[in-house]
């Protein structure tokens, strides 16, 4: 099982260069779960490359619904965000970056991310993480 971060999805999509190690990740999983903000950062993203970096809307588009369909399990944040928030003070970053670990957590699930110090800090707190590199 694991859990699948907004910047391991855009790295998934987008065909970057560790996509294709993500995307063995996802192959050999029984579920992939997200946080019910996944959604919203992944459009973010998305916009962002429309706006600013030249990808075209309409690619923009297809990549969105592409993305909307990765997860198979959708956690209402609502029942994280309360120990997220308390990690974020500790640690002192972000609390979406820790919906997704305390979802990992949870869920006894590896978290994929491209976040070097999201990983770094699963593994502090002996929550499997998995960072793919090139």
């Amino acid at each position: 099982m694991i859990v699948l971060d907004a910047s391991a999805a855009i790295e998934l999509i987008m065909q970057r260069p560790c996509g294709g190690l993500i995307a063995r990740q996802l192959r050999e999983t029984d579920a992939v779960w997200v946080p019910d903000l996944f959604f919203s950062e992944v459009a973010n993203a998305l916009w962002k490359l429309t706006a600013f970096a030249g990808l075209e809307e309409k690619t923009g588009s297809l990549l969105l619904r592409l993305t909307l369909a990765l997860p198979d399990h959708v956690e209402d944040s609502s029942e994280l965000v309360e120990s997220a928030f308390q990690l974020a003070g500790q640690l002192r970053r972000p609390v979406y970056d820790f919906l997704y670990l305390r979802l990992a957590e949870t869920k006894q699930a590896t978290l994929v991310t491209m976040d070097h110090k999201l990983a770094s800090t699963c593994r502090d707190l002996k929550v499997r993480a998995y960072l793919p590199s090139t």
